[in-house]
């Protein structure tokens, strides 16, 4: 699953959070692609990073590509 964009409410990533628990119970060995994230927000970006990692089960992956111009 590849998520691309700002992080923020606005952007869907609160429903993101939300969906990848689901996701990963009904898809065997799902990989997480995330790029993106709120680089005006330090404190915030990193607050979203962590509920991602958080949401992820050990048998998923979760790759973080970062901000990417």
């Amino acid at each position: 699953m590849l998520y691309v964009g700002r992080f923020g409410d606005i952007k869907g990533t609160s429903e993101l959070v939300a969906a990848i628990p689901q996701i990963a119970a009904r898809v065997p060995n799902v990989r997480f692609v995330i790029a993106g994230g709120l680089p005006a927000s330090p404190r915030s970006h990193r607050r979203w990073l962590a509920k991602l990692q958080d949401a992820v089960p050990a048998e998923a992956t979760l790759e973080y590509r970062g901000w990417l111009p």
